[in-house]
């Protein structure tokens, strides 16, 4: 009997072990699936954001397809109704504009070392001149 009771006390000191490891390990499981689940719900709104972000991503290139092709076609419409006028027009002053050099005032303005100012025809803050440096009266009143 004293072996029975032994044995009975060790099963139950054995099975309680067991208990308390069994109920840690599902502690521990518990926070990693709270964890989980939190993760997943942060994984859920990001991908809403990004889907999102997709489809405005999407509408905006559509959108700049759409005005790319419009300006594509007006460009060629005005090339074209410029090819026509040139060979449709006769006349000579249109050639002659077409073919004289381009005046060496205009190059000076393309240069990319035009300097504002250095000569007496283009010179800032003139005295006497319009406000914001334009040219011109002062006096809207006056006639040059």
């Amino acid at each position: 009997m004293k072996y029975i009771v032994a044995a009975l006390c060790a099963a139950v000191l054995l099975f309680g072990w067991l208990y308390r490891n069994a109920n840690n390990q599902l502690f521990v499981v518990k926070g990693e699936l709270a964890t989980a689940q939190a993760v997943n719900v942060e994984n859920a709104q990001a991908m809403a954001a990004l889907q999102h972000s997709v489809e405005t991503t999407d509408k905006v290139l559509a959108d700049w397809n759409q005005d790319r092709t419009t300006l594509a076609a007006v460009r060629n419409t005005a090339r074209q109704a410029i090819k026509e006028a040139i060979h449709a027009n006769n006349n000579e002053s249109l050639r002659a504009w077409a073919d004289t050099p381009v005046p060496g005032d205009a190059w000076g303005l393309l240069r990319k070392d035009f300097n504002p100012g250095t000569d007496a025809n283009d010179a800032l803050g003139a005295s006497g001149g319009a406000v914001g440096e334009l040219p011109g009266s002062a006096d809207p009143g006056k006639w040059n």
